[in-house]
């Protein structure tokens, strides 16, 4: 598999890039790739893309850069640095805000749209937004028949976690409250989808829109007496959503 991100933005191999070739009026909004600041450089060198506005600090649920670029100014990019509280910057309700803002522009143009959106929410650290913050607080971290277990038959496990030692109580109640907290953060992820659909479906555009939904990897936590992990090709590691609804569908 070639790693080379440059496939992504350039805009004849990129589905950024495919979607504004076909016409499409392109905004990006979140976490891109791991290598955010390069990609979206060559995004906007490409003219892959006819806006962005993503956080920099991705991994930083309230950071408080944002990469922007609008096509139609003519500019090129920049950096916009906010300020508030955590509320006030939460990265998730950010990521929402500023996609409803570009759907009111987008939805009265008249070329297509497309809208990519990247929460980091779940991903660790998992801080959910704080008036999210204990909603989960009574769940309790699902104990898997191969929670904590040894891998003692030896059926082709990796040596690692066939030797891994036990999870201690300790490190049970950790899991717990992450597993508490990725469901508090994924609350702003509802929210953000609930928005953005009851925008298009006011503008009369549901029975000529499609929606996407998936993410990134799946996840461990505890299972194989492994911790917070996503690096074998387990059925925790590899199974994630994907839903799609548009018409026809």
């Amino acid at each position: 598999m070639h790693t080379d991100t440059t496939y992504a933005s350039k805009n004849n191999t990129g589905i950024f890039g495919l979607m504004k070739s076909a016409g499409y009026n392109v905004g990006l909004f979140g976490k891109v790739t791991n290598d955010q600041r390069k990609i979206l450089d060559e995004i906007v060198e490409f003219k892959s893309a006819s806006f962005i506005d993503s956080p920099l600090d991705y991994n930083n649920y309230v950071g408080k850069t944002y990469y922007q670029y609008d096509e139609s100014t003519g500019a090129g990019a920049q950096v916009e640095t906010i300020s508030g509280d955590d509320g006030e910057c939460y990265q998730t309700s950010q990521i929402g805000n500023r996609t409803l803002s570009w759907l009111d522009t987008a939805i009265r143009g008249d070329a297509p749209f497309f809208a990519y959106l990247g929460p980091h929410a779940p991903h660790f650290p998992a801080m959910p937004a704080p008036w999210y913050a204990t909603a989960f607080d009574d769940v309790e971290l699902p104990i898997t028949p191969n929670y904590n277990m040894l891998d003692t038959d030896g059926d082709g496990k990796s040596e690692h976690a066939q030797k891994n030692p036990p999870l201690s109580d300790r490190a049970k109640c950790w899991e717990t409250r992450h597993f508490q907290n990725r469901w508090a953060s994924l609350l702003s992820v509802d929210d953000l989808v609930e928005a953005v659909y009851s925008k298009v479906e006011a503008a009369g555009l549901l029975d000529r829109t499609y929606f996407v939904y998936t993410s990134d990897h799946g996840y461990k936590q505890g299972q194989w007496r492994i911790g917070t992990s996503k690096q074998h090709p387990y059925e925790t590691d590899i199974r994630i959503p994907f839903i799609v609804r548009g018409p026809g569908i």
